[in-house]
């Protein structure tokens, strides 16, 4: 069985900083072993459950090489550069996927929440607030693939079970704020990483796919109207309210891919809204 990995920063174990998941910062160079460490203890479990290969995607932050390719399990590949959007490779083929070190969705007071940018203070499918990890599950589930194990913070786990009843979840620590947390000792935490993976691939047969029903409405609230209105110069995107754009469509990847456009959009130094941000 083929296993999608994919993988963020923010909730590997022992990860407590922004400053620990950006490259040039003392700790990061820690925080890459972290994180490998972690995807293999997530391999070792889904191995002795009968998985035998695995495609580790690298997705934090933009053409950013997080992991340590060569201390990365032998039976994995790599999958990094600069995609666009998560999941760029996925199709029927993989029988699972797993999110390793994801972390709590804008609002939550999860170390570390946000959603793609400090821009954006809310993201809703249907009305419901959602995080990257119920994204990616989502898009996972648009190609039939059941996302069977989260890892991070009590936050996400807890957000993941809400949309995923079945996932099995690691917590690698527990927030205090969204600045502050309590982590697990290091190796207590990829021993539970293991035995949680163990567990997902061996009851595999208890998952489905995450499948949002349409028509879906995807709300963004922005931390800004100067935001909002240069999103609302993509086709078919409208304003909902001062600081919030929607875009309705029947299909998740295109409601996926017009969300990444978004993201584009606000962060781009065309938009004065980022760039007069504090």
């Amino acid at each position: 069985m083929q296993i999608a990995i994919s993988v963020d920063m923010e909730g590997i174990s022992g990860t407590v900083s922004f400053k620990q998941i950006v490259a040039g910062n003392p700790e990061f160079e820690r925080a890459q072993r972290l994180a490998t460490a972690d995807v293999n203890s997530a391999i070792a479990g889904a191995r002795e459950a009968g998985a035998t290969r695995f495609f580790v995607h690298d997705p934090h932050w933009l053409d950013q090489i997080n992991l340590l390719i060569d201390e990365l399990d032998e039976s994995a590949e790599y999958v990094g550069g600069q995609p666009l959007l998560l999941w760029e490779d996925l199709d029927a083929n993989y029988g699972a996927a797993f999110l390793i070190g994801y972390h709590a969705r804008a609002g939550q007071p999860g170390i570390m929440s946000h959603a793609f940018s400090d821009l954006i203070c809310d993201i809703r499918l249907n009305g419901r607030s959602v995080g990257e990890g119920t994204l990616a599950a989502a898009l996972a589930g648009y190609y039939g693939i059941p996302t069977i194990l989260v890892t991070g913070d009590d936050y996400v786990c807890a957000d993941m079970q809400a949309w995923c009843p079945a996932i099995e979840t690691a917590e690698t620590k527990v927030s205090i704020t969204r600045y502050a947390t309590r982590c697990l000792p290091v190796e207590e935490a990829q021993a539970n990483i293991r035995q949680a993976a163990r567990r997902a691939v061996a009851g595999l047969a208890d998952h489905k796919p995450l499948k949002i029903q349409p028509p879906i409405t995807l709300e963004v609230r922005w931390r800004n109207n100067q935001t909002a209105r240069s999103v609302a110069l993509m086709p078919s995107v409208d304003i909902k309210d001062q600081e919030t754009t929607r875009f309705v469509h029947d299909d998740f990847a295109e409601v996926y891919r017009a969300l990444k456009a978004m993201v584009h959009i606000a962060t781009s130094s065309l938009n004065a809204g980022y760039l007069q941000m504090p």
